[in-house]
């Protein structure tokens, strides 16, 4: 069986959506509110506290989604 002229039009311009989109932004790089976890905005973040540990400086923040 092979597929219709439209199917295949459609997976094309899907694949083109796909590498031409752009990049996401995964783990720490993305702020997040430290007491409900919602991506805090640029230029909305509050920080609250740092902790030093093994690992290395942790850093918390609240969002306007808790009171920041």
């Amino acid at each position: 069986m092979t597929p219709s002229p439209e199917l295949i039009k459609q997976v094309a311009q899907e694949l083109k959506e796909i590498q031409n989109a752009p990049p996401i932004v995964y783990g720490v790089t993305i702020p997040t509110c430290g007491f409900c976890g919602q991506i805090i905005k640029h230029g909305e973040k509050i920080h609250v506290e740092t902790h030093k540990s093994d690992s290395g400086t942790h850093e918390r923040f609240r969002g306007r989604c808790c009171g920041g």
